[in-house]
C-alpha cells in the first residue's frame, strides 16, 4: 500500500499527457511536433510506471494496474504491452486460486478477481481477438468447494454470456474465432444470445454466417421441437429474423424443412382435439406460417392446415 499512492498519481498524470482533450488538440498542425515530443516524454513515464508494479503488494493491484497499462500502451509499444499482460495473467490466475486452496472464501474478492479479468479481456479484444480469447481461457475459474450446484450452473451461464458478449464484439475483425465461441455455446444448448451474432457476422461476413446457420439447422434437426421449448422459440426466432434475402435462402429452406418436417411427424397436417397434447406445438408451427408461405410456397402448401389449429 505504501507503493500504490505515488505509482497511481503518475499513471493518471500521465494518461493526462497522452490524451489531452479535445480544446488542446485544435493548435494541433501549429504544435505538433511540441505535442509529439510531450506524448513521447508520456510513454516514457508510463514504462516507467510500467516497471514500478511489481512493486506493488496487492495482487489486485497489480493486475489493475498492469491492465491499465498494457491498454494504454499498446499501439505505442505492443511487445511490452502483451508482456505486462502475461503478469496480469498471473496475478488474476494468483487472486482465484488463492480462493480455491484453503484460505477462506471471500466472496468479495472472488468477485473483484472476476471482474479484472472479464475488463481486461475486453480491453485486448479491441487489439488482438486471439489473444482475447487466449487470455480469457488461460484465466477459467474453477469451481470452489463451498459454491452450490446452482451457483456452479450460474457461473457457467455467465461465463457463456460473457464468451458470446466477446465474440460479438471480435466478430468485425475475427469472424473465424466468433464462429468458433458460438460453436462452443451451441454445444450447450440454444441460447438468444447467439442470434445477435449470427446478425453480426451476417453484416460483414457472410460466409462464417452461412455455416454458423447451417450448424444451427443441423442441430434443430437433431432435437425433438415438441419436447425441446427452448429449441423451438430459438428455432422461430431464427425464421423471423434472418428470412431471405437477410440470409442465404438455400440454409433458410434447410430451416422451414426442419419445422415442417417437425410438424407433419407431430400430424400438424390433421385436424386433432385442442386438449391434444401436440396441438400446442402444432399452433408454434403455425404462428409462421405467413412467413413460409412468403418464402416458401411449396411446404406452405403441403402445411396449409397449420394455421388453423
Amino acid at each position: 500500500m505504501t507503493h500504490i499512492r505515488p505509482v497511481l498519481l503518475t499513471f493518471g498524470f500521465v494518461l493526462g499527457l497522452c490524451f489531452a482533450p479535445a480544446q488542446a488538440q485544435q493548435n494541433k498542425s501549429a504544435n505538433s511536433e511540441g505535442n509529439d515530443a510531450v506524448r513521447e516524454k508520456a510513454f516514457a513515464l508510463l514504462d516507467s510506471v510500467a516497471s514500478q508494479i511489481s512493486t506493488l503488494q496487492s495482487a489486485e493491484n497489480r493486475a489493475r494496474l498492469g491492465s491499465n497499462l498494457a491498454n494504454s500502451l499498446w499501439d505505442h509499444d505492443e511487445k511490452r504491452a502483451r508482456a505486462l499482460l502475461v503478469s496480469v495473467q498471473d496475478d488474476i490466475n494468483g487472486g482465484l486460486r488463492s480462493q480455491q486452496i484453503g484460505q477462506p472464501l471471500d466472496e468479495q474478492t472472488r468477485m473483484v478477481f472476476l471482474q479484472l479479468r472479464i475488463n481486461t479481456v475486453e480491453r485486448i479484444a479491441s487489439h488482438d481477438g486471439e489473444l482475447a480469447l487466449s487470455f480469457l481461457e488461460a484465466t477459467q475459474p474453477s469451481a470452489t468447494d463451498s459454491q452450490s450446484n446452482e451457483q456452479s450452473e450460474r457461473a457457467a451461464e455467465d461465463e457463456q454470456a460473457f464468451e458470446l458478449r466477446l465474440a460479438k464484439q471480435v466478430a468485425a475483425k475475427n469472424p473465424d474465432i466468433a464462429l468458433n465461441l458460438a460453436r462452443r455455446s451451441l454445444a450447450r444448448g440454444f441460447f438468444g444470445d447467439i442470434l445477435p451474432l449470427l446478425g453480426e457476422l451476417n453484416r460483414k461476413h457472410k460466409e462464417q454466417a452461412r455455416i454458423l446457420m447451417a450448424e444451427i439447422v443441423a442441430k434443430l434437426r437433431r432435437v425433438s421441437l415438441p419436447q425441446d421449448a427452448a429449441a423451438l422459440y430459438f428455432a422461430q426466432q431464427l425464421a423471423r429474423r434472418f428470412a431471405p434475402p437477410a440470409m442465404d435462402d438455400a440454409v433458410f429452406r434447410e430451416l422451414i424443412d426442419v419445422l415442417i418436417s417437425s410438424a407433419a411427424a407431430n400430424g400438424c397436417n390433421n385436424k386433432m382435439a385442442d386438449d391434444d397434447e401436440r396441438a400446442g406445438f402444432c399452433n408454434e408451427i403455425g404462428s409462421i406460417l405467413p412467413l413460409i408461405k412468403k418464402i416458401d410456397p411449396t411446404h406452405a402448401a403441403q402445411s396449409q392446415t397449420l394455421g388453423n389449429r
